[in-house]
């Protein structure tokens, strides 16, 4: 197996995989670990990450697992299935460097190169969003979690992606402000609340400056032939979208969704959408299309549904 993308997500996946006996022969990281050097404040504020990284790394190694930094997976092949994936060495902007290029032989391979925070919900309700700071929008909030919705409240990755602690931080910041809007009993005291907003604001730097050292490279898209699959559900090429922005001057992933079917899919679009964008528009945040339809699903409604499909099987 051949891991490869960017940020600190790769650690942890390829540590458990190898722990579970797995055999990870290389994990590929496009950016240097120098670039954290910029950073310093988020790194001394934040000493639990550490500890963290420490432990996937120490795991990686008892494992025997190569971490190629400024590396990037560029191509995979073989018939039917992986056989052997390429991969290269980066320049700064992300090209690969003549003469550097590997050849792996691996069964499987997994790449990632970051998160996109689900609007779905908020969208459709008219919520405010902001740049997020890493290509991506996130729901634009206050300091105690509050949107431009007046009522509605939102924590976690909808506010952009940056980890479970700060999650939970801004989950407790909003609970409080539900409370002090409701003027309901039992608030706490203001020491408390303050504590959360700081937790908050440390987790968050965090983040900035994780999405500032593990940048999509600049130059990725010159990776891609024309004949590599960008959306999977409707079998569309990145030559296609390339097409549609030349040829039809989209300006965007909706624009080149309705010239060549890209993300009307099963998923969406949830899963090609980012990087249609990024091929037409890269210097923009990305912004989910709105969905005008949405329910809630419960866990035990899919059960029951995947029950009632076998029986009529």
């Amino acid at each position: 197996m051949v891991l490869g993308g960017t940020g600190p997500f790769l650690l942890p996946v390829a540590a458990a995989l190898a722990a579970r006996g797995a055999k990870v022969v290389a994990v590929c990281e496009a950016a240097a670990p120098s670039a954290w050097l910029r950073h310093p404040a988020a790194l001394l504020r934040n000493p639990a990450k550490w500890a963290e990284g420490a432990r996937y790394a120490g795991t990686l190694a008892r494992h025997r697992v190569p971490v190629r930094t400024r590396t990037a997976i560029v191509g995979a092949e073989g018939e039917g299935r992986v056989a052997v994936v390429r991969t290269a060495a980066l320049d700064t902007d992300g090209r690969p460097l003549p003469g550097t290029e590997r050849r792996i032989e691996a069964d499987t391979v997994g790449v990632g190169w970051g998160f996109v925070p689900q609007l779905d919900l908020l969208l459709p309700l008219g919520c405010g969003l902001g740049d997020a700071g890493d290509g991506t929008m996130a729901a634009a909030v206050d300091d105690g979690q509050r949107t431009t919705v007046p009522g509605l409240y939102a924590a976690g990755e909808t506010c952009g992606v940056g980890g479970a602690a700060l999650a939970v931080s801004e989950g407790r910041v909003a609970a409080v402000s539900v409370l002090t809007d409701l003027c309901a009993p039992g608030r706490p005291g203001t020491r408390r609340p303050a504590a959360e907003r700081r937790a908050v604001a440390r987790h968050r730097a965090f983040a900035r400056a994780m999405a500032q050292a593990h940048p999509l490279p600049p130059a990725w898209p010159a990776w891609l032939t024309d004949d590599t699959p960008v959306c999977r559900c409707e079998e569309v090429t990145a030559g296609a979208v390339r097409s549609a922005r030349a040829d039809h001057s989209a300006a965007d992933h909706r624009q080149v969704k309705q010239l060549t079917r890209a993300g009307m899919g099963w998923c969406q679009g949830r899963m090609c959408g980012p990087a249609v964008h990024c091929l037409v528009a890269r210097g923009e945040p990305y912004a989910p299309a709105e969905r005008l339809i949405a329910t809630p699903v419960t866990l035990g409604a899919l059960a029951d549904s995947g029950e009632s499909t076998s029986d009529h099987t």
